[in-house]
């Protein structure tokens, strides 16, 4: 693996100050090929850095979690202790499980069905109290110790969950017929609800634009909508002006950004990322907040 990665995101408050991480809370998001992270002010609750890394020479867990280090290490924050750290995994091998199915004896067989689970692996739930279910993922042994070793107090959570948790409770509060979509490297998570509940959730792996589409409105014939009056909201790695959301606004009559909410402010630095890349941070820390 290459010794060092180069962020193709990276935005730093003038004001940050390694000697004064306990006042700051940190979300690490692993993802496929990569990872990304964000600081923010607890007293202000301001978010004041972030950076994001993608590269081919990250194979695995253990080479992303390396490259991690050394990112930690350049930026002299290796080793600090923060007020709070959130680890969030990303991957598709994420299943939703009705309460009434559920049973912790039974984790390991309802996803070694769905996924191929990787040996070593810890098997990890996320209750879900908006949808009635329990999301369950599973994560090597070898990351988790090597997150315990440096956060013995972190955090764990599935994007997927973060996600789902909060269009749950826009949904539901308003008791919506809409589409939600959380854009990845190479996958994106489906949600659709109507009338406020939780009717279908999937996530689809595309290469192509056509792909991303086929998806998206396959779903909405199979959940018998309307593309011409269903409500699509999208977040994640996607631009407004991307050839995906392009294509979609031809057949979508409202396709638009999720909201991420505004109770965390954002330093100037970072005023140039479109929020929707940091949206799954975003909702954590607020939770948190």
């Amino acid at each position: 693996m290459t010794a060092s990665i180069h962020p193709y995101i990276s935005a730093l408050d003038e004001g940050f100050d390694v000697g004064k991480t306990i006042e700051y809370r940190l979300t690490i998001q692993f993802t496929l090929g990569g990872f990304s992270y964000v600081i923010m002010d607890a007293n202000t609750h301001t978010i004041i850095a972030t950076e994001s890394f993608l590269s081919d020479d990250l194979k695995d867990e253990k080479d992303t979690f390396y490259a991690l280090e050394n990112v930690f290490a350049a930026s002299k924050i290796k080793g600090k202790e923060f007020q709070s750290v959130t680890c969030i995994f990303g991957g598709r091998n994420y299943a939703l499980i009705p309460n009434e199915l559920f049973g912790e004896e039974k984790s390991f067989r309802y996803l070694d069905f769905l996924h191929s689970i990787q040996p070593n692996s810890q098997i990890i739930n996320d209750r879900l109290d908006a949808n009635e279910c329990i999301g369950i993922y599973s994560v090597t042994s070898h990351l988790i110790g090597k997150i315990k070793e440096l956060w013995p107090k972190a955090k764990i959570v599935h994007e997927s969950s973060v996600f789902l948790s909060h269009v749950s409770e826009i949904a539901k509060s308003e008791k919506l017929t809409r589409i939600y979509l959380y854009v990845k490297n190479r996958s994106f998570d489906m949600a659709v609800f109507k009338e406020g509940n939780l009717t279908f959730f999937n996530n689809f792996k595309f290469n192509t634009k056509d792909d991303f589409l086929y998806f998206l409105m396959f779903a909405i014939e199979q959940q018998k909508m309307s593309a011409e009056e269903t409500t699509v909201c999208v977040s994640g790695m996607i631009l407004g002006n991307s050839e995906i959301m392009k294509l979609c606004e031809r057949y979508i009559k409202d396709i638009r950004f999720i909201k991420n909410g505004n109770s965390i402010q954002v330093s100037e630095a970072l005023k140039e990322i479109p929020s929707q890349y940091y949206y799954i941070p975003y909702q954590v820390l607020q939770c948190e907040s």
